[in-house]
């Protein structure tokens, strides 16, 4: 039997889909540890997954919080949200030694044994699914750090910020939605 890989949701505010989330992902995947970095109590996710306090694992956080910019007309909490919770996963699977796991948003139903369906991309560092990462496997877990330190730095460095203005007012001028996101900085990372 090949090794199981954890399966990690990171979600804020309570919120009735994750139970269904979380127990499908635990039907799917009976031998994975499901985890549910959260930032409250909930006893019916906890039937399904390992609940986590997410504040446990904030240590940058909140230096990310006070460079970040919210280049998108979705709202600001949301967006850097968004960003935090990559940074917060990987303060947690460093603090639990996880090398190697699957990330499901928490609006996301898992249909399959996902460690069985991720072999095909054992070869990659990261994997998502169709360009974005709300569904994602991460094989080297020194790439997914080097996003993390990746995106930081792109609230860091005045250039970084500039090109994101830039790309922003272009949505914002041709009445686009969106703008910069988290899956932005994951495309920009594909780039780089």
């Amino acid at each position: 039997m090949t090794e199981t890989l954890p399966i990690i949701f990171v979600h804020r505010s309570p919120a009735d889909y994750l139970v269904y989330s979380a127990a499908q992902a635990r039907h799917t995947n009976p031998h994975s540890p499901i985890i549910a970095l959260l930032d409250y109590e909930d006893a019916l996710v906890s039937r399904y997954a390992e609940v986590v306090n997410l504040h446990d694992y904030l240590e940058d956080v909140r230096e990310f919080d006070r460079d970040y910019i919210n280049f998108s007309n979705l709202n600001y909490d949301y967006t850097c949200f968004c960003c935090q919770r990559w940074i917060i996963l990987r303060n947690f699977a460093r603090a639990r030694g996880i090398r190697q796991f699957i990330y499901i948003d928490s609006d996301v139903m898992c249909y399959a044994d996902l460690t069985e369906d991720i072999q095909p991309y054992r070869d990659a560092s990261i994997s998502y699914a169709g360009g974005s990462a709300h569904t994602m496997y991460v094989e080297d877990f020194e790439q997914f750090e080097e996003f993390c330190a990746f995106m930081i730095n792109r609230f860091h460095e005045d250039s970084r910020v500039i090109e994101m203005y830039d790309y922003y007012k272009r949505h914002k001028e041709t009445n686009r939605f969106g703008g910069i996101q988290d899956m932005e900085h994951w495309i920009a990372f594909d780039k780089s």
